[in-house]
């Protein structure tokens, strides 16, 4: 496993994000991959240290790993990542590498993937914040200078 960012909700429960190849588990979930270059999960514990839920991508993407983790101001997770030269999908949303090298995604509070959204450009970092009216910004080192990263 590989720990790559995290953030702390008002309850001082936390949320993590990472890479893993074979088996993860955290408390009761069992997250599976046969992927070899492994697959993307979240992960959310408690104030008490339990662990509430985890989700992982799918499909086999090389390279996968986020870059970022933030809290939303309903409880929800967003979380920022790249990927390479094969699908990768997250919930109902499979995103083509033809098409995208990144992506900004929401898990709802009970850990399901809301929605993904494609990001064009080569992204090293891409950090992720919510501000209290719940806007959330992203911000690192992607693409070219005056490059439009959204599709």
């Amino acid at each position: 496993m590989l720990f790559r960012s995290a953030d702390v909700f008002p309850d001082d429960s936390i949320v993590i994000a990472g890479r893993f190849g074979g088996t993860l588990t955290l408390g009761s979930t069992v997250l599976t991959t046969s992927c070899a270059s492994g697959e993307l999960f979240v992960a959310k514990m408690s104030s008490a240290r339990s662990w509430l839920w985890a989700a992982q991508s799918g499909g086999c993407a090389y390279n996968t790993m986020p870059l970022g983790v933030a809290v939303g101001i309903d409880g929800g997770v967003y979380v920022s990542g790249k990927f390479q030269y094969a699908p990768m999908t997250l919930g109902s949303t499979t995103l083509s590498p033809s098409s995208a090298h990144g992506f900004m995604a929401r898990l709802s509070p009970s850990g399901s993937w809301s929605w993904a959204k494609p990001i064009v450009a080569d992204c090293e970092e891409l950090r992720l914040t919510v501000d209290g009216a719940g806007d959330v910004y992203a911000y690192g080192t992607c693409g070219l200078f005056n490059s439009n990263i959204w599709t």
